[in-house]
């Protein structure tokens, strides 16, 4: 019954309701700005540690590929090195067949069949069966 009496008025004399709500929701309308602020600050800096981040992977990515590289690269001059000195360099120039090689010193040059001994004797290339 009291409150039927009461003017309908606002909590202050003379005022609306919806000024003292504004009055009483200044605080958190900062404190909403501030969080905000806050969240697109935190937003900004993942992101930037994300490009950071991303960034470190590619050039560790570009490194390894590059080591790859480098590697694949020594690898092959090593090999192609090797496979110079073993068939050129130990054979002295000659591209000699294993197989003849380790067969009783027989190698086989421009299709003759010629013992290891005879090509050590002063060049001469005669056949082994005219020899005998």
């Amino acid at each position: 019954m009291w409150l039927s009496m009461m003017p309908h008025q606002g909590i202050i004399a003379g005022t609306d309701g919806r000024e003292n709500v504004r009055e009483l929701l200044k605080p958190l309308l900062v404190y909403l700005q501030v969080l905000q602020d806050k969240v697109l600050l935190l937003y900004k800096v993942l992101l930037l540690y994300k490009v950071l981040l991303q960034n470190k992977v590619l050039l560790l990515y570009k490194v390894l590929l590059l080591y790859k590289g480098l590697l694949l690269y020594k690898v092959l001059l090593q090999n192609k090195g090797l496979l110079l000195d073993k068939s050129l360099l130990q054979n002295k120039g000659l591209l000699l067949d294993k197989s003849l090689l380790q067969n009783k010193g027989l190698l086989l040059n421009k299709g003759l069949l010629l013992d290891k001994s005879l090509l050590q004797n002063k060049g001469l290339l005669l056949n082994k069966g005219l020899l005998q």
